[in-house]
């Protein structure tokens, strides 16, 4: 996605450690600094038997 952004074809949400290094080189610009997006819980789940 990354790479995808860099060539301009859009926007993107990623986290700071995946561009900290683009924005810093003015590759990348932030768009909406007061923006946070809100966190959300990841499950996994697995049937008992599939390991």
């Amino acid at each position: 996605m990354a790479i995808l952004i860099c060539q301009e074809a859009g926007l993107a949400i990623m986290p700071d450690y995946l561009t900290d290094a683009g924005v810093a080189s003015g590759v990348l610009q932030v768009v909406l600094p007061k923006w946070i997006v809100v966190p959300v819980g990841v499950y996994a789940v697995w049937p008992p038997n599939a390991l």
